[in-house]
């Protein structure tokens, strides 16, 4: 869910071409009127401890230097049991996704600074 797209949305105010909105606004999905969307999501933490994620389907891919974690979202939803990184079908799908979506959000805000 993204706060600025479900604002927007409820208010019904039209949003420009040029807005770059990754969230989705949940409501149509909620009422049943839009089946759920599968979404791959990332995240990171910055800070004294970084940290990167990846979430695709039913697998999640956390980066917490120095290790990377495997999760198995639907058997395992709390993220308790750390698969074996011998898992490698899921890690080498994972990895380039969260490589390029780090890389377009480093693009983006460096076009944001102003000159």
């Amino acid at each position: 869910m993204n706060l600025t797209a479900s604002i927007l949305a409820a208010t019904h105010t039209p949003v420009p071409d040029y807005a770059r909105l990754e969230g989705i606004a949940p409501f149509r999905v909620l009422e049943g009127r839009a089946p759920a969307i599968e979404r791959t999501l990332f995240w990171r933490v910055v800070g004294p401890r970084p940290q990167r994620a990846v979430r695709s389907g039913d697998w999640k891919l956390l980066f917490d230097r120095p290790r990377s974690l495997l999760f198995n979202l639907r058997t395992d939803i709390g993220g308790r049991n750390i698969w074996s990184e011998n898992v490698l079908t899921h890690c080498r799908r994972l990895r380039p996704l969260l490589a390029a979506w780090q890389a377009d959000v480093e693009d983006e805000a460096k076009r944001a600074v102003p000159r």
